[in-house]
């Protein structure tokens, strides 16, 4: 029995090559890749036109203000 494929779909787009060097430039510090940061574009336009719901904001375990002490 085959395994079921992770992405079954094929996506495939045309850039510019001065959009190509701004993702590899992106890319370059092995920070993250480029499928991340084209998901995060795809993503962005999509909310932008209106096509997807934006996402609500994620918690991140920190208090939103911090109270910190001044000494003079």
């Amino acid at each position: 029995m085959p395994r079921p494929q992770r992405f079954p779909i094929k996506l495939e787009f045309w850039s510019t090559e001065a959009q190509l060097s701004g993702l590899e430039l992106l890319t370059a510090d092995g920070l993250s890749d480029k499928a991340t940061h084209l998901r995060q574009a795809l993503a962005m336009y999509l909310r932008h036109f209106g096509i997807a719901p934006p996402q609500p904001p994620r918690p991140n375990g920190q208090q939103q203000h911090q109270e910190t002490s001044h000494v003079l």
